[in-house]
């Protein structure tokens, strides 16, 4: 977790509170929520979510050349952008690579464990398949336009695949 981040616990989900940045060139905020011990996401499930952008008062744009460095902006023109992964027990990160660009409009996430591949900078070591490793955590980098700012996830879950509606 980095600082700036506070996660609040609600019914059915969390709240990820961002007021700051690290401070570090184009570093995210970032929240890391662990998971129970055991915890496996095996591949014939898809992992599911919803989440929303709560656009409270009092928050303001940001800029690039804001002089504090927790206080600029780290998307570009891209708006709101929160980024899902799984961090496991050894430390890679993996994702299914999209890019979540959350609105106070209600969105979906749904991925199967298929869809998950490593995402890191510098090399790393096997294995190198999703399922092949154990998950640790769920993990959010958020990169917010505007502070503060509340990224709302309700109802993650996981779901087996069907086929045929039986």
């Amino acid at each position: 977790m980095t600082e700036g981040v506070a996660v609040e616990e609600i019914d059915g989900g969390w709240r990820f509170h961002i007021t700051r940045f690290p401070g570090v060139g184009l570093r995210p905020a970032v929240a890391e929520l662990p998971l129970p011990t055991g915890w496996h996401f095996e591949s014939d499930e898809v992992f599911l979510f919803n989440y929303r952008l709560l656009d409270g008062p009092g928050a303001v744009e940001l800029r690039w050349d804001h002089p504090d460095a927790t206080r600029r902006r780290q998307t570009g023109n891209f708006g709101m952008i929160a980024e899902p992964y799984f961090r496991t027990t050894d430390g890679k990160l993996f994702s299914a690579g999209s890019r979540l660009s959350p609105t106070v409009r209600w969105g979906r996430f749904q991925h199967g464990a298929e869809a998950f591949g490593m995402r890191f900078l510098g090399r790393t070591t096997p294995p190198w398949r999703f399922e092949e490793n154990q998950s640790a955590a769920l993990v959010f980098f958020l990169r917010p336009s505007r502070l503060p700012a509340v990224l709302e996830v309700q109802d993650p879950h996981l779901a087996s695949w069907t086929v045929g509606g039986r």
